[in-house]
């Protein structure tokens, strides 16, 4: 069924319908490396935010209440971390270019100041120390980092001045919208990578994963009705009819695990070239013509076919994360281990994108809408690009920090006020608060900013919005977000009820 513009209630159906369809019909194809740019500006941002503040946090800061070093510190990270990332993805002429020249500027500058500071132990000295928390900073960032962003670009792609490179796209380009769902199943793998094929039977599995799925599923048909009452705009062509990305991500994370535990006796990568390979066979003989047709959506399973259908390839990207969280969950204890895991990530990332080059010339550029064996890979070599960022900035943090305590923190600048050197020897921050507040109630968060998107859209006209108008819309709801998490974390109120 397809609705008409005389069907719809939203007050700025029209204009929306029409943004969409300007947006799909002058679509310009944007590069991955372009994409890895703006995905690697956020943990420029956390390296910046983790040298900086304790250089300019105040004296008085370390005795301070701690919600005054609480709310001092978000607001910094709101300033360093937010702020950046709005201008970069609404394309401000030559701010990318600025941000990395001001970043440079500012690793040059701290890293000469943190070298002068404390005694004189070198980085390669350092190696052999234990890496406390790393894997948690790593991942926490990592987690922290894509719902951040992806709560922003939800909004910002409704506006006038969003570049429209950036969008989702019809059929076959790369684009930094078409990433937001292959990160969150890549996610979700991540997650899922503690649990073992022969823990548990069958059936646990089954009600397990229902138990931590069933919200999804809630959300994505309290979102279909939403948007047939109010006549919410959206593009058909996206997951189908009826489907969203709620119902997709449900249903991997209800199927992931339970196929996982039917063939237990595969390894989860030999599971996820498998389905790869044989989706990729089916789609070249004849499926990928059918699937990107503009006619017969007279079933369900025809009106929804972009979202069922693409389901086989986010499986594979699913397995593939579980995988390498198992890799990531190996116990290791020192720096020098963690590091040969970074060279080993890259190692991976360098193959993938190999294969990925091979796989586009023989079958075509990467479709989000099909998840196709070029989408899978690209998703996959993507991810694993933002966990090496990550990895890589917070090895720079440790190893240029001349406080061993650094090693042992857990709660950023919380009672550093006994046992360091002077004033100017606070820690760096490795897990900037609002990530962490975010990663503590990732899937809250997210919900959240789906919700405040909707209500800006139907409370404004931002199709048509001025620049002024635009950034004070996006400040205003990038505050929202982050304030959202931040309060629940200061409490530690943890917003799970399923």
């Amino acid at each position: 069924m397809f609705l008409t513009k005389q069907n719809y209630k939203f007050k700025f159906a029209e204009q929306g319908f029409a943004f969409v369809f300007h947006i799909n019909n002058s679509m310009t194809a944007s590069s991955n490396l372009e994409v890895c740019y703006i995905a690697s500006s956020i943990v420029t941002s956390i390296i910046i935010n983790g040298l900086l503040f304790p250089f300019l946090a105040p004296v008085r800061y370390i005795n301070s209440a701690y919600s005054s070093r609480f709310l001092c510190q978000a607001f910094f990270e709101f300033l360093i971390i937010v702020i950046p990332f709005i201008f970069l993805v609404m394309n401000a002429g030559g701010f990318f270019s600025l941000f990395i020249v001001v970043a440079a500027q500012s690793y040059l500058a701290l890293y000469y100041y943190s070298s002068t500071r404390g005694h004189n132990q070198s980085i390669y000295s350092k190696l052999d120390q234990q890496y406390i928390h790393g894997r948690e900073t790593v991942l926490t960032n990592y987690r922290g980092a894509v719902i951040l962003c992806t709560s922003i670009c939800i909004l910002a792609v409704d506006f006038q001045g969003f570049p429209s490179w950036f969008a989702k796209t019809e059929d076959k380009v790369y684009s930094l919208m078409d990433t937001g769902v292959g990160c969150f199943v890549f996610m979700s793998g991540i997650s899922g990578s503690k649990i073992r094929n022969g823990a548990i039977s069958i059936s646990e599995t089954t009600k397990k994963s229902l138990k931590n799925s069933w919200i999804l599923l809630v959300f994505g048909f309290l979102r279909l009705t939403f948007i047939l009452l109010m006549g919410y705009p959206y593009d058909v062509k996206e997951y189908g009819t009826h489907w969203n990305f709620f119902l997709t991500l449900g249903c991997v994370k209800i199927l992931g695990p339970i196929t996982s535990r039917v063939v237990s006796f595969a390894p989860p990568f030999v599971k996820a070239v498998f389905i790869s390979c044989i989706y990729e066979v089916i789609l070249q003989n004849g499926l990928r013509n059918r699937l990107l047709s503009d006619n017969d959506r007279s079933t369900f399973i025809w009106a929804n076919r972009e979202g069922i259908f693409s389901i086989c390839g986010f499986l594979a990207i699913y397995w593939t994360a579980v995988e390498i969280g198992r890799y990531l969950n190996e116990e290791r204890r020192t720096i020098r281990q963690w590091t040969d895991v970074l060279i080993a990530l890259i190692f991976c990332k360098i193959v993938l994108d190999f294969v990925l080059e091979y796989v586009e010339s023989v079958c075509g550029s990467p479709s989000r809408r099909l998840a196709d064996l070029g989408y899978i890979l690209w998703m996959v070599s993507f991810n694993i690009f933002l966990i090496i960022l990550c990895f890589f900035a917070d090895l720079f943090l440790v190893l240029i920090d001349k406080n061993e305590t650094i090693l042992d923190q857990n709660e950023p600048l919380t009672n550093f006020h006994q046992g360091f050197r002077s004033d100017f020897s606070l820690p760096l921050i490795r897990k900037p608060y609002l990530l962490k507040s975010i990663n503590y109630n990732g899937f809250a968060t997210f919900l959240f900013s789906n919700i405040l998107t909707g209500l800006v859209n139907m409370t404004f006209n931002t199709k048509e919005a001025t620049v002024f108008k635009t950034c004070f819309i996006l400040f205003g709801y990038a505050a929202l977000t982050c304030l959202f998490p931040l309060t629940f974390y200061f409490w530690r109120l943890k917003l799970k009820f399923w």
